[in-house]
């Protein structure tokens, strides 16, 4: 923006043009600026999908304004990966949601059969103008169930653990080891039990009768690492 002034050679007036000039610049550096529209977005249902609308400047951000979206989860100290490039990384947890740019300037998250794990994951939003971030918060507790799908490609180790039956009310234990750079996801009859970074114990009572146990482990870029299940009889 072009601001004219008049008797620049005073010494006054010439600090005041460069005051107003500063002032239009920082008045517009200001008010344009990123936003998303809820910046907390909670998943219940494995069923259902949810709407985050970003906009630049008061108006919409178009998908053809929209370079990548992603879910993911920062990692530090400890938690980093041996392949990580510093001390900070972002584990890529896009694979459990469609993302979806509308012409209203909103975004559809819908979660993929059978791949949304309980958890929260950060949410950026990579556009022309800039990131904006938000959080997803996956609750899954008493959800429908939704069986694992299986591994596209072989896992890279397996586990052969054969089950005992059990009465009812008897704990069922599960230890696998050590693991600090995988996430396992727990299932029992294909409902997310548990889920988490080194969630490598299992600790369950089922109810009476036939159940499927299961486990499906995936790398901090979510490939699918390992997987394991096993049927039990739980008795009277």
């Amino acid at each position: 923006m072009l601001v004219k002034c008049s008797n620049p050679s005073r010494m006054i007036k010439s600090k005041y043009c460069l005051l107003t000039l500063i002032n239009v610049f920082f008045s517009s550096s200001v008010f344009a600026q990123m936003t998303l529209s809820p910046r907390e977005i909670e998943f219940k249902d494995v069923s259902q999908s949810q709407k985050v609308f970003v906009t630049y400047d008061g108006k919409p951000v178009l998908p053809g304004e929209i370079t990548k979206i992603v879910s993911g989860v920062h990692k530090s100290g400890n938690q980093v990966p041996e392949t990580a490039a510093g001390s900070t990384h972002i584990s890529d947890y896009s694979f459990m949601f469609d993302f979806k740019a509308n012409d209203d300037g909103s975004i559809t998250l819908t979660p993929k059969n059978g791949l949304l794990e309980i958890g929260t994951y950060d949410l950026f939003v990579h556009t022309i103008y800039g990131t904006v971030t938000g959080s997803i918060d996956a609750n899954l507790r008493g959800s429908i169930p939704v069986r694992p799908l299986p591994p596209t490609k072989p896992p890279r180790f397996t586990y052969d653990i054969k089950l005992p039956d059990y009465a009812s009310g008897q704990l069922i234990s599960i230890d696998l080891g050590p693991d600090t750079e995988n996430t396992y996801s727990w299932y029992i009859d294909g409902e997310v039990h548990s889920s988490g970074l080194g969630n490598t114990s299992f600790r369950a009572r089922p109810a009476t009768g036939t159940h499927e146990i299961s486990f499906i482990a995936r790398d901090s870029d979510g490939v699918v690492v390992s997987t394991w299940s096993d049927t039990v009889n739980v008795s009277e």
